[in-house]
């Protein structure tokens, strides 16, 4: 097992019968509000998880084509649902 610096946590892993499900909510949100963009943040608050959290699956649901992302300052995105 190898050692986790200190001040990081390890993610926890997640079946993929609930990221399913997490991805299935995602989806939901971004398709409830299109086509009005929502910051990684905002999707967070909405589902009640943590930033890095969904902006992980985010970029997951990216790179397959589910949503697209669209740079509004140097690290900061805002997410659309892609039909």
């Amino acid at each position: 097992m190898t050692a986790i610096p200190l001040g990081q946590k390890k993610m926890s892993r997640l079946s993929k019968k609930h990221r399913k499900v997490l991805e299935t909510n995602i989806k939901e949100v971004l398709v409830k509000h299109y086509p009005n963009p929502l910051t990684t943040t905002q999707v967070a608050d909405v589902l009640g998880r943590d930033n890095e959290f969904v902006g992980k699956i985010l970029y997951r649901l990216a790179e397959e084509g589910k949503v697209r992302r669209y740079r509004i300052r140097a690290n900061r995105f805002e997410w659309k649902w892609f039909k």
